[in-house]
């Protein structure tokens, strides 16, 4: 697994002139700035500060005992953006806690034809699209995004999601009927 970059280093990357202070304060800038402007405006600059937070929003999730709608009180776009949840994808699982509740989909309209979805973090829904692929592809964004372990009756349909489609983590990882499920598959797959 990838070792995490420390948001505040020993080392100054951007050489003489940039201090650690000025590059703390550049992060939350940042943050403020995506938390108080609205989405519509300049949704591609909402994204660029996204990733460029994304080593604070990760030490501050996991600094002391955040729950999720901490999070998005900090972050409000992950629920007014739910696209921003795959910029967290490539974040390590190591260090994640149990004191998250599942995140979960909620369909709406009729049972054999649902109309939207959601996906529900302590009680909040963030928009998950218009059909049940969307969904789960944000429900397994959303376990990266808010630093969630994959509920433990689900764990290997999530771990053969992240190693066979996302490649988030090596096929090497996972246990070996998940790897045989994967190569039946690629061996009855049209060419």
């Amino acid at each position: 697994m990838r070792q995490r970059k420390s948001l505040v280093s020993a080392s100054n990357p951007d050489g003489p002139g940039h201090s650690l202070a000025e590059e703390t304060e550049e992060i939350m800038d940042k943050v403020n700035w995506m938390k108080y402007s609205v989405p519509s405006e300049n949704p591609s600059k909402h994204l660029n500060f996204l990733k460029d937070t994304h080593h604070y929003r990760r030490q501050w999730m996991e600094s002391g005992s955040k729950t999720i709608t901490d999070i998005l009180q900090k972050f409000p776009r992950f629920q007014d953006m739910p696209n921003l949840l795959g910029t967290s994808i490539d974040a390590t699982t190591a260090g994640k806690d149990e004191k998250y509740v599942q995140p979960y989909i909620l369909s709406l309209g009729p049972a054999l034809n649902p109309s939207k979805f959601f996906i529900v973090v302590d009680r909040i829904p963030i928009p998950a699209g218009n059909n049940i692929i969307q969904a789960v592809d944000r429900l397994f964004k959303a376990h990266y995004a808010f630093n969630v372990h994959y509920a433990l009756a689900l764990l290997q349909f999530w771990e053969f999601l992240a190693a066979f489609l996302y490649g988030v983590i090596p096929a090497t990882s996972v246990k070996v009927p998940l790897r045989s499920l994967a190569s039946n598959i690629k061996l009855i797959s049209p060419k």
